[in-house]
């Protein structure tokens, strides 16, 4: 230490440079390459075995970006919907198939098990193999609830097309709005009646009431949300507000508002009531 550094000093840090001649440095990458590109495209091109680095490295943009947006329920359904494999896993995944550390230390595996094979070989076997890894995480059913999630998180924002008041009065077709709303909400769930579990046992087992978990209402919840964004519970519970005499002030969690509509709608409770 300077024998001058009383006190402006306080730590020091040493730098470890060992290997740091062995490759080339350069700039990050840029992540978002396909701009003009849809998610649903890229997610289909990378699905059915394209190999172009600017469509897995864009598509990891993209995920990584909606991973910072969506809660740990959605990304736990995502990690259920890829064999495991966490959001950032295959954000990972991704960017390591046209890495090019990730695949001279893949082909040095290779160069080790199969020593014939010549260095040229190696990495692209290595490439082919990182590739495959990133590819095989996707299915149809992934990418239709990464879409949807999308979908219910994209927000865009209008800055030139501006709106402008022309009149402003009583709505005068707000009950049959609200009518229709509360029956889009009754055929949505009487469609998914024998799908999702807590339905089921709503609407045909209701001596297995008293098992209905969290999670069960859960499900019910983040399928609406992605499927029918409209059919809020809170907003069908305004809707049901201006139609009939409702049991309670409205709630302000949406599994509670939830859990009594389906109580509602399968008639265990002859007037909508707000339950704790």
């Amino acid at each position: 230490m300077t024998p001058s550094a009383v006190s402006a000093k306080t730590h020091f840090v040493i730098v470890d440079a060992v290997g740091v001649t062995k490759t080339m440095k350069t700039d990050s990458r840029p992540l978002e390459r396909k701009k003009s590109t849809s998610l649903k495209d890229l997610l289909a091109a990378v699905t059915f075995g394209a190999q172009d680095e600017d469509l897995y490295v864009s598509l990891a943009s993209r995920l990584a970006r909606l991973n910072r947006q969506i809660s740990e329920d959605k990304r736990a359904i995502f990690a259920e919907k890829a064999n495991g494999k966490t959001v950032n896993q295959t954000v990972k995944d991704l960017l390591n198939a046209y890495n090019p550390d990730i695949i001279d230390l893949k082909a040095s595996e290779i160069k080790l098990r199969q020593p014939e094979v010549s260095d040229a070989d190696a990495k692209k076997k290595a490439q082919e193999i990182l590739i495959d890894i990133a590819r095989s995480t996707f299915s149809g059913e992934l990418n239709e609830y990464i879409e949807n999630v999308r979908r219910v998180h994209e927000q865009i924002i209008d800055t030139v097309n501006l709106d402008t008041l022309k009149r402003a009065e009583w709505d005068k077709d707000a009950v049959l709005r609200a009518d229709e709303l509360i029956s889009d909400f009754k055929a949505y769930m009487e469609a998914n009646r024998d799908e999702i579990t807590a339905l089921r046992i709503f609407y045909n087992q209701p001596y297995l009431r008293r098992e209905v978990t969290f999670t069960m209402i859960n499900e019910v919840l983040e399928k609406l949300k992605l499927e029918k964004p409209h059919l809020a519970p809170l907003r069908v519970w305004q809707a049901y507000e201006q139609l009939e005499k409702v049991n309670g002030n409205s709630p302000k969690k949406e599994l509670t508002a939830l859990v009594s509509l389906i109580r509602r709608i399968t008639e265990i409770d002859p007037v909508l009531t707000h339950t704790t």
